[in-house]
């Protein structure tokens, strides 16, 4: 018995040599406790998921590669120049240039995917209007 409690002592003051098997032992029980603690043991270290503010930018990195900037449609009226209130606003002033100076064609919008009483958000039909005549398709009034 008392045999037993000098090797628990000793592998608990880290005792044995580099090398022998009790060492071995210990370094094995660390790994295994560092590999799949996670899976047992809840550490509640999950993000804290925020609500961003009306006016923060979301930018996310669509499958093709492109970049959608995505901006609350509250923070934006309808008879608001976009990128001039994206570079007042918001201090994207870097951002509207470089995307005016690498692309041919740049158009700002902002829409709302959501109905309001059943109607359509005024901004929806006009990005439609641009997305497809840039395809060579003109609605030609179908789209109000």
């Amino acid at each position: 018995m008392n045999a037993i409690w000098r090797t628990i002592r000793g592998y608990i003051l880290w005792q044995h040599e580099r090398g022998t098997l009790h060492y071995d032992i210990m370094v094995t029980l660390i790994i295994i406790f560092v590999l799949f603690s996670p899976r047992v043991i809840n550490f509640n270290d999950k993000p804290i998921s925020r609500n961003p503010h009306p006016t923060e930018v979301v930018v996310t990195a669509e499958a093709d590669g492109h970049l959608s900037f995505q901006v609350a449609a509250n923070a934006v009226t309808p008879g608001d120049d976009v990128a001039a209130w994206a570079t007042d606003e918001l201090g994207l002033g870097n951002l509207v240039r470089s995307v005016r100076l690498n692309f041919r064609e740049a158009c700002f919008f902002h829409t709302a995917a959501v109905m309001a009483d059943g109607v359509m958000n005024t901004s929806i039909p006009a990005l439609l209007r641009w997305v497809l005549a840039r395809n060579g398709i003109n609605p030609s009034g179908h789209l109000s």
